[in-house]
C-alpha cells in the first residue's frame, strides 16, 4: 500500500505501436531480436530450424543471416502467412514480434 509520504509511483512512457511486416528490410531488425529472445533464456526450439554451423567468430552472425533468407523465403511460399511487429514510435526500434 502507497501511504501518502511515498513518491508516485514510477510511470514509464514509451509509445507503442502494433504494425504489420510488410517489407523484406524489417526483417533485418526482426530476425536477430528473435534470436536473441530465443537464446536468453535459453530455448532450443530456435535451433533446430537455424543451426549455427561452425564455432568461428562469425558462426552466429552467418546462422542469424541464413536464418533471415529463410524465415522470408518461408514468408513468401505461405500465402497466409502474416508478421506483426510492436515498434517504439520514437526511437522505430522493434520492441517485440511474431508470426502468425
Amino acid at each position: 500500500m502507497i501511504g501518502t509520504n511515498s513518491p508516485p509511483p514510477l510511470l514509464l512512457k514509451m509509445p507503442l505501436e502494433l504494425r504489420e511486416v510488410t517489407t523484406d528490410a524489417r526483417f533485418d531488425e526482426i530476425i536477430p531480436l528473435l534470436w536473441l529472445s530465443y537464446e536468453t533464456p535459453f530455448n532450443g526450439f530456435l535451433i533446430l530450424f537455424c543451426p549455427v554451423l561452425g564455432d568461428g567468430p562469425g558462426a552466429r552472425a552467418e546462422a542469424i543471416q541464413q536464418s533471415k533468407v529463410r524465415f522470408i523465403q518461408w514468408h513468401h511460399a505461405d500465402p497466409s502467412s502474416r508478421w506483426l511487429e510492436v515498434v517504439d514510435t520514437e526511437t522505430e526500434k522493434v520492441c517485440s514480434c511474431t508470426a502468425i
